[in-house]
């Protein structure tokens, strides 16, 4: 983490980092697999863009539940950086949804876990969270 503001520059902007992950169902020992979308506003610390996807890497690399995933994450990069807000949406194939009991093929699972000023939505943040992770021109 560094310091938000040390140089005279300070970013209250919303900050988003995408990508995938892969996982193991802890009930089945199947994987799981999918993306996610991060976002957060900064308060007196930033995080390194590199930094996300490897706390993302750190939790997903054991047996676990999509669920307590993102809570983990989110709990993780909470701790380090104390932002205003923080969000985290995955959304995931799960194998043993696919393959054994319901044999629902390609039935994407999604979680959402907000903390700080995205559970009030104060001034619309999680609407532009959401919106910009919709549109496939994002990136």
């Amino acid at each position: 983490a560094f310091p938000n503001d040390e140089d005279g520059i300070c970013c209250k902007s919303m900050i988003i980092d995408s990508s995938y992950f892969f996982s193991h169902c802890e009930h089945h020992m199947a994987t799981f697999f999918g993306q996610f979308s991060l976002g957060y506003i900064p308060n007196k610390k930033i995080i390194g863009a590199s930094k996300i996807s490897r706390v993302v890497d750190y939790f997903a690399s054991k047996l676990q539940v999509q669920e307590r995933l993102g809570i983990e994450i989110v709990n993780c990069i909470t701790e380090a950086i104390d932002p205003l807000g923080i969000i985290i949406t995955m959304k995931a194939r799960h194998f043993c949804k696919e393959m054994r009991g319901a044999k629902k093929i390609n039935s994407p699972f999604e979680t959402i876990e907000a903390r700080g000023i995205f559970l009030t939505n104060k001034d619309g943040c999680k609407d532009e969270f959401m919106s910009r992770i919709s549109n496939p021109n994002f990136m």
